[in-house]
């Protein structure tokens, strides 16, 4: 069995961390939380802590680019269906 999709819920540190993990493995990630605002900051403090190990050459700016740290999307408090659709407001 593979893994190709992690849901995240919680963007504080424990959140980001496991989704900057789950990321840097080439698994798509949906980071999630209660309001937009701690989706971007998870976001940020996971940019940070990817620039530090780039900073220490322990992973490199090309793979970064090439897209090896997965797809991070945001998504606020909605309810979803197991499709990943929006359901409701």
């Amino acid at each position: 069995m593979s893994i190709d999709k992690v849901f995240v819920v919680g963007a504080g540190l424990m959140g980001s961390g496991i989704a900057q993990a789950s990321a840097q493995s080439g698994i798509e990630v949906i980071l999630n939380d209660v309001n937009q605002e701690a989706v971007d900051k998870g976001l940020k403090n996971i940019e940070w802590s990817v620039g530090k190990f780039i900073e220490k050459g322990k992973l490199f700016e090309t793979k970064v680019k090439a897209g090896q740290l997965g797809r991070k999307t945001g998504r606020g408090w909605y309810n979803y269906d197991d499709n990943g659709t929006r359901k409701g407001n």
